[in-house]
């Protein structure tokens, strides 16, 4: 069976009881455990002493629950069923109660309820367990509330895709599924966090802590208009970023995430190395001039190109994308006298990632 909310672990209560057995004080307790709790069933288990008395009311709000009569029973079952149960009070369902049974563990499988909803369960046990007393009414030992989330979507957002990357931006995207909304969540390298049902999110800039999810994660994108618009994300530092988008259905504590990963609704994209920057140009002569930049830390070498045009429609056979290893500067010689030239240059860092290409730069040669 598969856990899908839980809204309560395990609860223990303890009774104290001073009474004889076998010539031995025993002192009686009730443990509580809801074991599941989502769209189709709610399991719940009570561990007792079999000296103990319980009764089980399922309550549908929060207003102050009714005893149930002491001239009612109901046995214990298999499954129960809401929509067969006749309430009593105006929003009480009894789901178990029977004297004198000794029972040491009562477990209810209850079934068909909706979705969107909230409800109370109510334990109750007689009040001479809980205060050695011979009194028998029934008396309130705790409650736990329950909450149904929404239905979960079936059709899972997909197709993750990023474009226009730079070294510190990029715009980011997704198709919808069929829920009532999507989130994308974004993370620097590692794998995006998953948001929790039952709870929403606001959405902000990456490394806004106001749209923070878990320990890392940054929710980028949430909205429930239909529509493939793209997200733009930038001032982002360099790395790899991990991206994820849920469809989901409801609001507020009934919000329900479909956290499958289908459909491409995972990517990550690494973030281009920042170019060099460009110094101007030096030595410049009739034929000649020195291109030079600014180092990059990590650079494996530096590949050169050079044209008549700055477009570089038409690119100088030997200088382009030429190797020039590790160095920051370049000298150009034997060049067209008085022609202008076009150069940029680009990093390959030794991960063997490219940079992007700096800025392109305009020489003069004199005349």
């Amino acid at each position: 069976m598969n856990k899908t909310f839980i809204t309560y672990a395990y609860f223990f209560l303890l009774i104290l009881l001073s009474s004889s057995c076998n010539a031995k004080k025993i002192k009686p307790s009730i443990e509580c455990e809801i074991i599941n709790s989502d769209r189709n069933e709610i399991v719940f288990s009570v561990h007792k002493n079999k000296m103990v008395d319980v009764a089980i009311v399922l309550r549908e709000n929060s207003d102050k629950t009714v005893f149930p009569a002491e001239d009612k029973s109901v046995p214990l079952s298999s499954k129960i069923y809401l929509n067969e149960l006749e309430k009593y009070g105006d929003n009480n369902y009894l789901l178990y109660y029977e004297k004198n049974n000794k029972l040491e563990k009562i477990e209810l499988l209850i079934m068909a309820h909706n979705p969107n909803a909230s409800y109370f369960i109510d334990v109750f046990t007689t009040k001479s367990a809980r205060s050695g007393s011979k009194a028998s009414k029934l008396d309130t030992v705790i409650s736990f509330p329950i909450t149904i989330l929404a239905n979960m979507p079936d059709k899972q957002a997909s197709n993750v895709v990023c474009r226009n990357m730079t070294s510190n931006s990029l715009e980011i995207s997704c198709q919808n599924g069929n829920g009532r909304g999507r989130i994308i969540v974004a993370s620097l390298n590692a794998e995006a966090e998953k948001p929790r049902n039952g709870q929403e999110y606001k959405v902000g800039k990456f490394a806004d802590t106001n749209c923070l999810i878990g320990k890392h994660s940054y929710v980028v994108y949430n909205s429930t208009i239909m529509s493939d618009l793209f997200v733009k994300l930038d001032n982002l530092q360099q790395g790899t970023y991990y991206f994820a988008a849920y469809e989901f259905n409801g609001e507020g504590k009934f919000i329900n995430y479909n956290l499958k990963e289908e459909n491409r609704n995972t990517r990550q994209y690494t973030l281009p190395v920042p170019p060099p920057k460009m110094k101007p140009a030096k030595d410049i002569t009739q034929n000649s001039f020195i291109m030079n930049w600014e180092p990059i830390e990590d650079v494996l070498r530096y590949e050169i190109s050079l044209s008549k045009d700055e477009n570089f429609v038409t690119v100088d056979e030997f200088f382009n994308n030429a190797d020039i290893g590790d160095t920051n500067e370049f000298p150009f010689e034997n060049l067209e006298e008085g022609i202008t030239y076009y150069c940029k240059v680009r990093a390959i860092m030794k991960n063997s990632r490219p940079s992007e290409y700096s800025e392109v730069q305009k020489v003069q040669l004199k005349k």
